[in-house]
């Protein structure tokens, strides 16, 4: 196009191929680079070489579009530009100065070459240089911008009080526009500290240039005037802050926002609905006590303002929006409070009859019914699912009836099928296979946004696995075959099973408490896919190893003991090798382990001292090895005074190792009911009243004694349960162990 003769044509072609490149990264450097040919792409576009203001168009041309790009290094090129820009002005501004002093000196006259002349950068060329620094939200985009802001009022502290350089060189130069920081400039600060993730820091700056601008307001600048949008982006700034008292701040500044507007007549500080937004969803993030009920006390607020006589026009721009719902039924969908998921949908059903009373125009979307689904999929109580179906229902009417934004997507069955997962009905399995069937039947007429996914499959069988019986096992196998296939035969990415689905379906084996073996084998399929694909995604970990010696102890095999115990060697080897770290055993393996060999059922001698060797052999590895392969807590040490008095007969033996055990557990603080009640089952009266001394109260009318914890050493029980040793969760795949 550049070389094009029609000069009119060059330029709409330029500047239409410009428009459609993103200037970022590579392609923007291509055009740098295009620069440097002797047929500049702007001036041939723009005319010929005496166009003054050629190339300063198009340095400001690339300067807008990667302001407007978001670009991470937009702010680094764009501030080169700039240096560009000044060094043009600079040469023009001395060549023309040299010029004129050459032809005012020489009598003869000459006509001369008019060299041409670049115009000086503007406040309008910084304000795109800091916008580019906000919109690549750098850690370092606020300093960045505070840096230009300083230097666009040096500049303008030098030139204020000369006169001005073109009157004096007889207007041969057009006049130069001011360098002067103006509203637009403070609110870019603003919003790039906002941006910035700097936590408390960068909020204090943002207020700190909201401050400032109100001083220089008050000063006599009224070009600076503080406006509703700056207000709004401190607001932002202590709302992502993440610090101790984040939301109350934001809430101080509201309602100072508030008097100033009312009680002293800023209208141009008027709140919206984006402030009281921005103060509900700082709530909402602090997850301090009470901060759902705040939220919603300021949705109220805020419908009370809209709605009443006296202040519906003072406050027209405060109702609530979609976003003013949906993030107070956030907070309370994360909330732990009891009645939380009733209040999220306390709110959902107040915006339905809202709206068809004509009392409101938001309707409810697709994400204010997940959420509530959600807020009753974390719920413990006991009709959760239940409740989180008929959510469910309500959407899919509500759908029906005419609202498009509610049309339930698989993230919606996905939270439904996942409260049926949680709970404890025993026909969670059953209604999460019937919402399966449902999905796939929807996704078969044409709707891909149902489509099952694996977070749908992997929470199908998680409820299966809730059953316990064999048929359930069953149906969780065929549905990791079908995924496994379907993956295979379409390289659908989304159906392809992750370790928490073997893991699902482990078990689903492991409780219906039969065939053990099989579990063994889904693990060592997953270990085989692991090597063989060297996909990280696919190696076992802790858990599903954990899951597998649940299948053997919970089964009536007789050699679960040993069975379990080559599998708790082979996570020593592969983690001790490197091969796999993520399968080194925690202290829900070891009493894991301990539990298979407690519950032995078996009449022969040899099983049964088989399985008293290795409970000692692994509470002896852990215990010296601690905190290596976990800390013992009180199941350990429960669990192996119940090994004790079923595998070893009446006698000084068995007391002795049950004194033993006992002294251990007090020496690490972890003494609780349940090791109590262990303990009494396996040795004499006498042995109870040598153990616990004054503790023991003996019954007069019987033999029975009591424990009297107050009466015990609070250093034995000053670790209580303890924390369940559980493998932190890294990534997506990673799965949290559980006490199962």
């Amino acid at each position: 196009f550049t070389h094009t003769q029609n000069k009119n044509i060059q330029r709409s072609f330029a500047l239409d191929a410009i428009d459609q490149i993103p200037f970022t990264g590579y392609k923007y450097r291509q055009i740098l680079d295009f620069r440097k040919y002797e047929s500049n792409l702007c001036l041939s576009a723009r005319g010929d070489g005496n166009d003054r203001d050629g190339v300063i168009l198009n340095l400001n041309e690339e300067m807008r579009h990667l302001a407007a790009s978001g670009s991470y290094n937009a702010g680094f090129d764009c501030e080169k530009l700039l240096e560009e820009m000044w060094k043009l002005y600079k040469e023009s501004l001395a060549a023309k100065i040299e010029a004129k002093e050459k032809k005012e000196l020489d009598s003869k006259e000459i006509e001369y070459n008019e060299p041409k002349y670049y115009r000086r950068p503007d406040t309008t060329v910084y304000n795109k240089v800091m916008k580019a620094w906000a919109g690549s939200r750098r850690s370092d985009a606020g300093q960045k911008c505070e840096k230009l802001l300083r230097e666009m009022w040096k500049i303008h502290d030098e030139t204020k009080h000369e006169s001005d350089i073109d009157a004096g060189l007889n207007q041969d130069f057009p006049v130069e526009s001011t360098i002067k920081p103006d509203q637009f400039s403070y609110s870019t600060v603003i919003t790039a500290w906002a941006r910035s993730g700097g936590g408390v820091r960068a909020a204090k700056r943002a207020e700190s240039f909201l401050e400032e601008m109100e001083e220089l307001y008050l000063a006599g600048h009224t070009e600076l005037m503080p406006t509703t949008f700056c207000v709004n982006a401190v607001l932002n700034a202590w709302s992502k802050s993440g610090g101790n008292g984040s939301a109350l701040r934001t809430e101080l500044i509201l309602e100072r926002m508030k008097d100033m507007y009312t009680n002293k007549g800023r209208y141009e500080l008027a709140p919206n609905t984006i402030s009281y937004n921005t103060v509900i969803a700082a709530h909402a993030r602090s997850r301090e006590r009470g901060s759902e009920r705040k939220a919603e006390r300021l949705l109220q607020e805020m419908s009370d303002l809209s709605t009443n006589k006296e202040k519906s026009e003072l406050f027209a721009c405060c109702k609530p929006d979609i976003v003013s719902y949906n993030t107070v039924i956030g907070a309370w969908a994360r909330s732990k409070d009891p009645s939380a998921a009733r209040r999220a949908e306390a709110i959902l059903r107040q915006m339905e009859r809202k709206y068809t009373s004509d009392e409101s125009d938001v309707l409810p979307d697709g994400k204010t019914y997940t959420t509530v689904m959600n807020a009753w999929a974390r719920s413990k109580e006991t009709n959760a699912a239940n409740r989180a179906q008929d959510v469910l229902e309500r959407m899919k009417l509500a759908h029906k009836n005419g609202n498009e934004s509610a049309k339930p997507t698989v993230l919606s069955y996905n939270t439904v099928v996942n409260a049926w997962a949680k709970s404890q009905s025993k026909d969670g399995g059953t209604k999460a296979i019937a919402l399966l069937d449902e999905m796939e039947l929807l996704h078969k007429d044409g709707d891909k946004t149902v489509k099952p996914d694996v977070y749908t499959y992997t929470s199908v069988i998680d409820a299966l696995s809730k059953q316990g019986s064999q048929r359930s096992a069953e149906k969780a196998i065929s549905i990791l075959d079908m995924m496994e296939k379907s993956y295979i035969d379409t390289n659908d990415f989304s159906i392809k099973p992750n370790i928490r689905t073997y893991t699902s379906v482990i078990n689903a084996i492991s409780r219906s408490k039969v065939q053990p073996e099989r579990a063994q084998k889904i693990l060592d399929r997953l270990e085989e896919l692991g090597n063989t694909k060297k996909d990280k995604n696919l190696h076992s970990d802790v858990v599903c190893f954990n899951a597998v010696i649940n299948a053997w102890g919970w089964s009536n095999e007789a050699d679960k003991a040993k069975r379990s115990f080559e599998l708790y060697n082979r996570m020593i080897d592969l983690s001790a090798s490197g091969q796999n770290r993520h399968a080194k055993p925690d202290i829900v393996t070891c009493n894991s382990l301990l539990n298979a060999c407690a519950f032995i059922d078996s009449k022969d001698d040899e099983i049964r001292t088989e399985a008293i060797e290795i409970a000692v052999k692994v509470y002896e590895l852990v215990h010296s090895n601690a905190p290596r392969y976990g800390t013992p807590n009180h199941i350990t040490y429960g669990t192996m005074i119940m090994i004790l008095g079923n595998l070893l007969p009446p006698g000084d033996l068995r007391d002795d190792l049950a004194k033993n055990t006992f002294w251990q557990c007090c020496k690490n603080g972890h003494l609780t009911g349940f090791m109590v009640a262990k303990i009494r089952k396996v040795v004499s009266n006498q042995v109870i009243k040598e153990l616990f001394g004054d503790a023991a109260v003996s019954n007069a009318k019987n033999d029975e004694i009591k424990i009297d914890p107050k009466k015990l050493p609070d250093k034995w029980m000053q670790n209580g349960g303890g924390r369940k040793s559980r493998p932190s969760r890294k990534n997506k795949y990673d799965q949290v162990s559980k006490q199962l």
